[in-house]
């Protein structure tokens, strides 16, 4: 891992178990925490009328304004879901990525098992590292990261 690393990406299928992943491995780390998405709706304050309103190439650009905020935070657990991920992750490159890899039944609104499988080898091939779970326990997680961040360290 780069010594340039400044923060760690928290991403999964399921946006509600990485928030709370994120926030607890803050917590438990006495880093920041931040998710992307939280951020954008408050830039914004209502990210529908700014849609209707100014249309979609200008809420990109405020989207992806907000989001190179987040690059330049320090010693911060981020976090964002897959659509906005997918669009942004190029600039997240300072930071540790970390894809907590759940079951296809414990992901949220996947309708198929095509888009399953799709979003999930998207994320495998853009992060830095990929954790398995077998269920949602935030707890497990965290203690899988802070091992598999010890790891990753120790072979700098």
């Amino acid at each position: 891992m780069s010594k340039d690393v400044i923060n760690i990406m928290i991403v999964s299928l399921n946006y509600n178990f990485s928030k709370n992943v994120s926030e607890e491995l803050a917590n438990k780390m006495d880093m920041l925490f931040a998710d992307c998405y939280d951020l954008i709706v408050y830039d914004l304050m209502s990210p529908k009328e700014v849609l209707e309103k100014c249309g979609i190439e200008y809420f990109k650009k405020r989207e992806r304004a907000v989001l190179n905020q987040c690059v330049d935070y320090y010693n911060t657990v981020l976090t964002m879901n897959y659509e906005l991920f997918k669009e942004n992750y190029e600039i997240f490159d300072k930071s540790l990525i970390i894809y907590l890899l759940l079951p296809e039944d414990k992901v949220d609104k996947i309708t198929n098992k095509i888009v399953y499988e799709n979003r999930n080898t998207f994320f495998c091939s853009h992060c830095d590292s990929i954790i398995e779970m077998e269920d949602c326990q935030v707890a497990s997680a965290v203690s899988k990261i802070i091992n598999k961040m010890g790891e990753l360290y120790e072979n700098c």
